[in-house]
């Protein structure tokens, strides 16, 4: 299993753009593509965050 999903250069573009801060758009972009274009990353993040909750509510 990767552990990461963005390189921290991409943590630093969105976090940028998520609180308003001026960014590359054209890095952006290539980002945003990438997010639309892969729905297994979606899926993927559901099921990671899914399974994390059961850990902090039950003993595995």
């Amino acid at each position: 299993m990767r552990t990461y999903i963005f390189t921290d250069r991409e943590r630093r573009i969105l976090e940028a753009f998520l609180t308003g801060k001026p960014v590359d758009r054209i890095k952006l972009s290539k980002i945003m593509h990438r997010i639309r274009k892969y729905q297994m990353l979606f899926d993927d993040t559901y099921l990671y965050l899914r399974v994390r909750k059961t850990m902090t509510t039950d003993t595995v």
